[in-house]
């Protein structure tokens, strides 16, 4: 037994009158030349020879398949187009032709983004409900089965009738300190201490009018964090404080995106650029050779390491120099 895999004609003389139809076919998972037709131009077989052993006798039914591979493939496959015979289209154009019109009449819209004026938009019909679904008769069947359920553990919230008997609380300050850094402040911490809106400009207003931090609380933090990077602290008290390494980018807030400046005030990452690399490598250095220079025209002069500076009217704001010139 086999399987026809492909036909393929070749001509075999110079006069064309004759020519060779040859069948490929499967055996044991290999393509061998099965069986060779020559036959005219009219159709009519001249001579059948096949590879098997029935084949030198001319005999086989291989021959046969030959004829009904050769007779289906002139049938179905000569009818359809060859790919070369199709003119070449590297890039087949996807959108339709294109009339002109004049400008007043021409509708600048972005199909894929924007809703043609023209276009009536499909209401979405909400789903309709049977009825109000009736929760405590619910429960009591739901008792009557499983009388420990979960479900009946559980207490009702009340909290907004709590909030509604309790007296509104003061508005209390916040005080940064090196132990409760700028970022500690949370949500919940600016109800505990009055704040009761959600909204994020009131937010905003209560904490800059509340915040506050004390001169002998600004000073510890720039003596604890004079390790700059190699101090915990000093990443800790940046975290949600502008300073100046970002305020540009505050300054020009309509061009940068408000997501990208939340992330550098409350996620700040650490360069690790080569030219920050080489700026610290080289610091020392670079002190000495100021101070040097200094020295020449100054008095006991003298630089000094410090940390992050905060000044008592302005908590919200920070920075780090180098060092300090006295």
């Amino acid at each position: 037994s086999f399987s026809v895999r492909e036909v393929w004609k070749s001509k075999c003389n110079q006069s064309y009158t004759t020519g060779e139809w040859h069948i490929y076919c499967e055996r044991g998972g290999q393509s061998i030349p099965a069986a060779r037709e020559a036959v005219r131009s009219s159709g009519q077989i001249l001579d059948a020879q096949c590879t098997c052993m029935a084949g030198l006798g001319r005999v086989c039914s291989h021959a046969a398949a030959v004829c009904f591979a050769i007779d289906f493939w002139t049938q179905e496959a000569l009818e359809e187009e060859a790919p070369t015979d199709l003119p070449c289209k590297w890039v087949k154009p996807t959108l339709k032709k294109v009339t002109p019109k004049v400008s007043k009449d021409i509708v600048y819209v972005h199909h894929r983004r924007d809703t043609h004026e023209n276009a009536h938009p499909r209401e979405q019909q909400l789903p309709k409900l049977k009825g109000v679904p009736n929760v405590e008769q619910f429960l009591e069947r739901l008792k009557e089965v499983i009388p420990t359920a979960r479900v009946f553990t559980l207490t009702e919230c009340r909290a907004r009738q709590e909030d509604a008997e309790q007296p509104q609380q003061k508005a209390r300050e916040f005080k940064v300190t090196l132990e409760q850094p700028l970022c500690a402040f949370s949500l919940r911490e600016l109800s505990c201490r009055g704040c009761v809106s959600e909204n994020v400009q009131e937010l905003s207003e209560f904490l800059m009018t509340n915040l506050s931090i004390t001169k002998e609380e600004a000073d510890r933090i720039e003596v604890t964090t004079r390790n700059q990077h190699g101090c915990p602290a000093w990443f800790r008290h940046r975290k949600g404080r502008i300073t100046a390494s970002i305020f540009k980018d505050i300054c020009r807030s309509k061009r940068v995106k408000c997501a990208t400046l939340v992330n550098k005030m409350l996620k700040p990452r650490p360069l690790n650029t080569p030219a920050v690399q080489y700026g610290i490598r080289t610091e020392p250095e670079a002190k000495r050779k100021l101070l040097g220079y200094l020295s020449t025209s100054h008095t006991n002069a003298r630089l000094e390491d410090c940390g992050l500076m905060i000044h008592p009217d302005y908590p919200f704001f920070g920075c780090s120099p180098d060092a300090v010139f006295y």
